[in-house]
């Protein structure tokens, strides 16, 4: 998984997950749907990403800025 910003915050069937050096995050979850990415100062993200057993899913992710009114 790939994010910008790099220090967004992913939030994964409710667990919170960052990159630690801020390059891809490589994470295990079991077969189903995982969603939800999000950092203050840009728009949320939610989308549900489908893990099918056995294989290997890459999901590019950038979140837009918001813009102060």
């Amino acid at each position: 998984m790939r994010v910008q910003p790099t220090d967004a915050t992913i939030f994964i069937d409710g667990e919170n997950w960052l990159s630690p050096d801020g390059s891809r995050l490589e994470l295990e979850l079991s077969a189903g749907r995982h969603r939800e990415v999000d950092r203050p100062g840009y728009e949320g993200h939610i989308t549900d990403v489908w893990i099918r057993r056995n294989e290997t899913t890459t999901v590019n992710i950038s979140l837009p800025r918001t813009w102060p009114r």
